[in-house]
């Protein structure tokens, strides 16, 4: 637990509860992906940087004396 891998399956995780399907890959598994349609709206893309920014809070609200220094509702633009 907590190696990079593991951090990532649990954002994985965290996205489809709500509703966002990221893709977890890498050589270490260790990397979570995104893959929007080249018609994605910045509506839609606000909508899912705000649930990604989610997930990621909480697995680092879970994870022993994590801190994953975020800034603002949907960090750094």
């Amino acid at each position: 637990p907590g190696t990079a891998a593991h951090l990532a399956t649990a954002v994985r995780r965290e996205c489809l509860r709500r509703g966002l399907i990221v893709d977890v890959t890498g050589p270490r598994a260790n990397v979570v992906r995104l893959l929007p349609p080249l018609i994605v709206t910045e509506e839609q893309m606000s909508a899912v940087l705000d649930r990604l920014t989610d997930a990621v809070r909480a697995v680092d609200r879970d994870r022993p004396g994590g801190s994953v220094p975020l800034r603002g509702k949907r960090g750094p633009r």
